[in-house]
């Protein structure tokens, strides 16, 4: 259950009981809209003062929920049990308020999370033929205990990437093979975040090193984000601009790339995508590449096996002087 629904279903509970009535949900309702616009602390603050003007248990129970979504499980615990020492709590709140708490202490919000998908499949070319891929992506972070800036809850944290590719061609016996590898930092102040890090990539034999700051605000369902990259292999700075609509059924972006060559900046790519948020995840991209002047796209589609498994099915093409197309099949794996 979301922190959201808690609240509402609370809300519903307490509202709904005589014996609770009080002036307090004013201020409830103003705690709520801080919350939703990411103002976690002002919301938090606004509860506080609440419990010495006008005392009402359900302050309690909605700190409990805010601190929970910041990731404090030991503050929510704290305050939802003592609101089950209130001897005006109605029975079906504190029966709900003791589910809620068995739930969080089995389910904790955890400060590191981390992911790995293996991926294995073969590519038919139409200039070059058939070609066996691999790949192999792992990410993590750790989020620090969050603190009061301006009323947002600011996390740090750090995070790490990796990610690796080998294509190995049957026809004439050659292998390519890319990896990529990022580490850094990170700040969170909803609705914004920061992330900086250092980058090392390997490519066609070719070992750069560089930087990457990338900054993001999210508007309700409206992610703006700017991307910044710097390398020792040309082009030695890359600024990317993208939005990202996520309405839950499905997600839509929108990126354009420059890079800065020749003393100046200059158009590189634009690129847009469409998904279905369902279980096949069905997608569509296109992509313009200035310098070139080549129109691409792909179609894709993934078909689960199991909650970690999956098969996924692209076909893609590039218009340009002459028409490219392939197909690919990959089987995918996400251990953890």
């Amino acid at each position: 259950m979301t922190v959201k629904r808690f609240l509402s279903l609370l809300g519903l509970i307490c509202l709904s009981a005589p014996a609770l009535a009080c002036s307090s949900d004013e201020r409830i309702t103003l705690s709520q809209s801080l919350a939703e616009r990411g103002k976690t602390f002002a919301a938090i603050n606004e509860l506080k003062d609440g419990l010495g003007n006008c005392y009402h248990p359900r302050l309690k129970l909605e700190l409990g929920a805010l601190y929970l979504q910041l990731g404090d499980l030991e503050s929510a615990l704290s305050w939802w049990q003592s609101a089950l020492t209130e001897d005006e709590l109605p029975a079906k709140v504190a029966a709900a308020v003791k589910l809620r708490i068995i739930q969080a202490k089995l389910s904790p919000p955890s400060s590191d999370r981390a992911h790995m998908l293996l991926g294995a499949g073969v590519r038919y070319q139409s200039d070059s033929g058939v070609s066996h891929d691999f790949s192999i992506v792992t990410a993590g972070q750790h989020r620090g205990r969050s603190t009061d800036a301006w009323g947002y809850p600011l996390t740090p944290g750090l995070y790490g990437k990796f990610s690796g590719t080998n294509r190995y061609y049957w026809q004439n016996d050659t292998s390519l093979s890319s990896l990529l590898v990022t580490a850094g930092v990170m700040a969170e102040a909803a609705p914004a975040s920061l992330s900086m890090g250092a980058t090392l990539q390997n490519q066609s034999d070719s070992l750069s090193v560089g930087a990457v700051s990338e900054l993001s605000v999210r508007f309700a369902i409206l992610t703006l984000t700017t991307a910044l990259q710097g390398s020792t292999q040309r082009p030695q700075f890359k600024i990317t601009e993208s939005a990202r609509v996520n309405s839950g059924d499905w997600t839509a972006s929108l990126s354009l790339e420059a890079q800065y060559d020749s003393q100046q900046w200059q158009f590189d790519q634009l690129t847009t995508k469409f998904r279905l948020n369902n279980r096949w995840k069905p997608t569509l991209q296109a992509e313009y590449d200035a310098p070139t002047a080549e129109l691409s796209g792909y179609a894709q589609v993934t078909w689960p096996i199991t909650p970690q498994i999956g098969l996924q099915s692209q076909t893609g093409a590039t218009l340009s002087t002459s028409t490219l197309w392939y197909t690919k099949l990959t089987l995918n794996w996400q251990p953890f």
